[in-house]
């Protein structure tokens, strides 16, 4: 009998181990309708209307973008833990980007404008406006 309640334990740590590690495998796929077509990342061939950064790992990706006066950058969070985006002088606020959900700004007017995310002021990134 306590044979079978050994063997009973065995199998059910097993299993639950089973069940926890296939939930955490990601395998799921999402799909950010609300980027911009025609998305670009990074500042390479100069600025363009729309740019996309992704956080993850705690960073922002690619960490400086360049886009055009009126163009839109779009924040999307691949992240178990909620970010923002958060201008350092309050030109812009994401507000909370939770995991898979992407915020979207435009940008009005020309400069550079670094920003934070407030939750992890560690991460920091730059958004240049030509």
């Amino acid at each position: 009998m306590k044979r079978y309640f050994l063997l009973l334990g065995i199998v059910l740590v097993t299993g639950t181990l089973m069940v926890i590690s296939a939930g955490c495998g990601g395998s799921g796929t999402t799909t950010d309708t609300t980027a911009p077509a025609g998305n670009t990342t990074g500042t390479q061939g100069g600025a363009q209307k729309s740019a996309s950064v992704t956080i993850e790992n705690f960073a922002f990706v690619p960490p400086t973008i360049t886009i055009k006066k009126g163009g839109t950058v779009t924040w999307t969070n691949k992240d178990s833990a909620v970010h923002t985006a958060t201008a350092d002088g309050g030109d812009f606020d994401t507000g909370d980007i939770k995991q898979d959900q992407s915020a979207t700004l435009t940008f009005d007017k020309t400069g550079t404008f670094s920003y934070i995310c407030t939750y992890h002021p560690n991460m920091k990134g730059t958004v240049i406006v030509e």
